[in-house]
């Protein structure tokens, strides 16, 4: 039995060896594992050991981010002063706006001169070649066609109507714009100002002056026309064959677009044929007139004032 007891001793003297031993022996099964960086802190927290891997000491790589780094600041500071320009060019383009509008709106003076002096240059070539041609279509109406006074009245009837009509659309239209924008009616002629002056009003009247100015070409005068026709045919409701009769109808439509543009200038052009007694600034005789007289019998064709009270554009024509 000694051997048993010797063997159960020595048994307990391994079992009794210091817990070294276990430590090294568990370094060298996870050797491969420490050399990877795995750290163990001690045999107490052994079991709450971390894993510290180790950055990898590659230093070009280190160098190649920070000039990329670099790099990005320094088009983020190239983007942000581009910004600021362009947000500072925005701000001056901004403020010289209104400026460049007004400016803008505004005609110069030598392209109204220009734009009168044509449409004066057109009142004369419409009675020396359209009121000629339009006669010339009126002659070729049977019933009309020993009517030479009645003839001639029918064409200085169209160019007075005809400006009659388009002061009336002018006022209709500016009219319709200031109830739009509740804006005070301008006063009547001769008449105290009632309401005082707003800036701002006036600069839209005057905006609005200068946009039916430009636009006297293309204006659509559909119903100025028709206005016009239907009084003459009303007039002279004997004569059915006018309606029929193009020369006239075209005499009517130049009539109304070349009135509008006159009556849309600054100042506004206006008809003279009022007076009976002839005046050598303003009339001139037509070939079968009694040079010896001064008492005007017939209007041929109205005189052209340039605004009320205004010089003589264009002489009317007359029989005394």
């Amino acid at each position: 039995w000694a051997p048993l007891r010797s063997s159960s001793k020595s048994s307990s003297v391994r079992s009794d060896s210091p817990p070294n031993s276990l430590l090294n022996e568990a370094n060298v099964r996870e050797g491969s594992t420490s050399s990877c960086g795995v750290v163990t802190c001690c045999q107490e927290c052994h079991s709450r050991a971390t894993l510290q891997v180790m950055p990898p000491g590659n230093e070009e790589e280190l160098t190649i981010l920070r000039r990329e780094v670099e790099t990005l600041q320094t088009e983020l500071r190239i983007a942000n002063t581009r910004l600021q320009d362009s947000e500072r060019q925005f701000q001056e383009r901004l403020a010289s706006l209104p400026a460049a509008s007004s400016k803008s709106m505004e005609t110069p003076p030598s392209d109204n001169n220009n734009m009168a002096e044509n449409l004066v240059r057109c009142y004369g070539n419409l009675y020396a070649a359209a009121r000629v041609d339009a006669l010339d279509a009126l002659d070729n109406l049977l019933q009309l066609k020993d009517a030479d006074e009645l003839k001639s009245k029918i064409l200085f009837s169209v160019i007075v109507l005809a400006f009659r009509s388009a002061q009336s659309l002018l006022t209709l239209k500016k009219d319709h714009i200031r109830r739009i924008l509740h804006l005070p009616p301008p006063p009547a002629p001769g008449s105290p100002q009632l309401y005082p002056v707003d800036p701002i009003a006036a600069e839209l009247e005057k905006s609005v002056a200068i946009y039916l100015r430009r636009t006297v070409d293309k204006f659509d005068l559909t119903k100025n026309v028709e206005e016009v026709c239907c009084q003459i045919w009303a007039t002279l409701y004997d004569y059915p064959c006018l309606k029929t009769c193009s020369g006239l109808v075209q005499y009517v439509k130049d009539a109304v677009r070349l009135a509008w543009g006159l009556v849309n200038q600054t100042p506004p052009f206006i008809l003279e044929y009022e007076q009976r007694t002839l005046r050598r600034d303003v009339h001139v005789r037509f070939h079968s007139s009694n040079p010896e007289s001064d008492q005007i019998r017939t209007y041929l064709w109205p005189a052209l004032l340039e605004g009320t009270g205004g010089p003589c554009v264009h002489k009317a024509v007359v029989i005394t």
